[in-house]
C-alpha cells in the first residue's frame, strides 16, 4: 500500500487533492444516502417492531448561535431527541497557532446518561461515509434507527467532517451561484451510467476540472481536510467526553476513517465497527475497479 504522509508524520492519507475513484463515489453522495436509509430502516424492521425517533419533527438551527469551544457544550436542536454543539479542534494539527476549524456535533443522548442511571456505556460516535456525507443529516434522518441498532444504552454521536455541511470554515469552490450552476448545467449532459467506455472518461474528467478549480480557489485550506486529521479531532471528541478510548460505527468511507485511527492510535480504540468495507489499498492508491479496464469490458 502506498501512503501519503503528512508534516506530522503519522498520517496514512492521500493528498487531498488527488482526484480519484473516491471523488467519484462523492458525486453519488444522495443515491448512497438512500441506500444507507433503506439497509438501516430493513435491518432494524428485522430486529423490532419498536417506534424509535425520528426527524419528523425537525426544525431550523441556527448553528452560528453556537460559540466554537473546546467542550462539548451540548444544546437542544432540531427535535426533541437531539442535541447540538460546536467543537473547536486545530486545523493544523502541526501548526496549531494557524488557526481553528468549527466542527458540528449532534447527539441523540442515552436516557441512562442523562438520568445518571446504572448501565450507561457512553457515545458511539457515527460516520455514514462519502467522504463528504453530513453526519448531522444522517443523524436528524437515521439517528432513532441507528442507535436502536447497538441500544440506548449509549449516546449516539455523529459530526459533520472538516470541510462538511454545517462545519467551518466551510468548503465552496465556485465563486457565485451562477458558477455553480454553469458547472452542474454542464455535467447534466454527461452520461453518469457506467453502461459504455465513454461514460467514465467523461466522468474523469468533471472530476478533475472540480479537482483543479479546488486546488486553485482554496487548496491552502483544503490541505488540512485529510482522513488522519479527522481521525485527530474523532481523538479529541472522545477526550472531550471525559473517556480514553473510541466507541465507533463507521460505514463505506466510514471504515476507511475508523481504519485511520486504530492506525493512528491504536491504544485508543475500545470498539470499532468498520461496515460496508472500501478496499484501502485500492482508496488511498486512487485505484479500484471503477478504473478497471477489464471491468468496464465486461459490462458492455
Amino acid at each position: 500500500m502506498v501512503l501519503k504522509k503528512s508534516r506530522s508524520n503519522e498520517t496514512i492519507s492521500p493528498s487531498p487533492l488527488s482526484i480519484g475513484a473516491h471523488e467519484i463515489r462523492f458525486l453519488c453522495t444522495m443515491s448512497y444516502l438512500s441506500f444507507l436509509r433503506a439497509t438501516l430502516s430493513a435491518g432494524i424492521l428485522a430486529l423490532s417492531l419498536v417506534h424509535l425517533p425520528s426527524a419528523s419533527a425537525q426544525t431550523d438551527f441556527d448553528w452560528n448561535s453556537l460559540t466554537p469551544s473546546t467542550s462539548l457544550n451540548w444544546v437542544s436542536c432540531y427535535t426533541q431527541f437531539t442535541q447540538c454543539a460546536r467543537f473547536s479542534v486545530p486545523l493544523d494539527y502541526s501548526n496549531p497557532s494557524a488557526g481553528s476549524a468549527a466542527l458540528a456535533l449532534i447527539r441523540l443522548p442515552s436516557p441512562l446518561g442523562l438520568s445518571g442511571a446504572p448501565g450507561y456505556r457512553g457515545p458511539v460516535l457515527f460516520n455514514p461515509g462519502g467522504p463528504g456525507i453530513s453526519g448531522v443529516e444522517t443523524a436528524l434522518a437515521l439517528g432513532g434507527n441507528i442507535q436502536g441498532v447497538f441500544g440506548d444504552e449509549f449516546d449516539l454521536v455523529s459530526f459533520d467532517p472538516r470541510g462538511v455541511g454545517h462545519s467551518t470554515p466551510a468548503i465552496s469552490v465556485f465563486t457565485s451561484d451562477f458558477d455553480r450552476a454553469t458547472f452542474n448545467f454542464g455535467a447534466t449532459f454527461l452520461n453518469t451510467e457506467a453502461t459504455s467506455r465513454q461514460s467514465l472518461p467523461e466522468r474523469w474528467a468533471q472530476v478533475q476540472v472540480l479537482g483543479s478549480l479546488a486546488r486553485d480557489r482554496q487548496g491552502d485550506v483544503i490541505a488540512h481536510m485529510t482522513t488522519d486529521n479527522v481521525a485527530r479531532d474523532m481523538l479529541r471528541i472522545v477526550e472531550a467526553h471525559g473517556r480514553d478510548k473510541l466507541q465507533y460505527w463507521g460505514i463505506s468511507y466510514g471504515s476507511v476513517l475508523g481504519s485511520a485511527f486504530a492506525a493512528l492510535f491504536p491504544d485508543k480504540v475500545e470498539r470499532l465497527v468498520i461496515d460496508g468495507l472500501l478496499d484501502l489499498e485500492g482508496y488511498y492508491n486512487t485505484d479500484d475497479n471503477y478504473l478497471d479496464d477489464q471491468s468496464i469490458g465486461a459490462t458492455m
